[in-house]
């Protein structure tokens, strides 16, 4: 019997403590202003600061879809020089719980977006990682129905993309690590 319960309160407080790690340290909501101005917003919900582009692009993934969940291309505007070393760790803060941080993205207008890759040489088989941010927009004949959005600070991709592009180590920026998700259907279009 008392094994039994020993296990029993053994496995409670893994699967606690695995709830307690798999809750995200911040949330991601997302509204419109119009048809064509999105608001994307990023609150601390955990107990501590958490560390985070102040801009919302770093981090920031939208892509869009059609009815029938076709992945809706951007059309490309121009790529953005990267800033200088210390110009760019500027735009990393720290978001004391409970506030939020807030981007309004002209979807027609062109707004900043920042992706992260690799190539792989074809003789070596060496990886090189790059991070670029660039400017998009929504085409205005666009059939984009559905919006995912996802904030995040990890994956294969990410942290030696901002490496290469901040100069910069995951570690020395002190990036909070966390991933989320928020989903909306795209307002009709206005008339004009």
């Amino acid at each position: 019997m008392r094994t039994a319960y020993l296990s029993l309160l053994l496995a409670l407080t893994i699967a606690t403590m695995a709830r307690a790690e798999a809750t995200p340290p911040a949330k991601l909501e997302l509204s419109w202003v119009d048809d064509a101005c999105l608001i994307v917003k990023v609150t601390n919900t955990s107990k501590d600061a958490i560390r985070l582009d102040k801009d919302l692009v770093i981090g920031l993934e939208l892509t869009f879809a059609d009815a029938n969940n076709t992945r809706v291309p951007l059309k490309h505007l121009e790529t953005v020089k990267a800033p200088e070393e210390k110009e760019i760790v500027k735009r990393f803060v720290d978001l004391p719980p409970g506030q939020s941080l807030e981007r309004r993205i002209n979807l027609r207008g062109g707004f900043a977006s920042f992706t992260c890759g690799h190539a792989t040489e074809a003789v070596t088989h060496l990886h090189h990682f790059f991070g670029i941010e660039t400017k998009e927009a929504l085409p205005d004949d666009s059939k984009a129905t559905k919006l995912i959005a996802r904030f995040g600070t990890r994956g294969f991709d990410f942290t030696p993309g901002v490496q290469s592009y901040t100069g910069k180590s995951m570690r020395e920026l002190q990036l909070t690590e966390m991933w989320l998700d928020a989903q909306t259907n795209l307002p009709a279009p206005q008339s004009k």
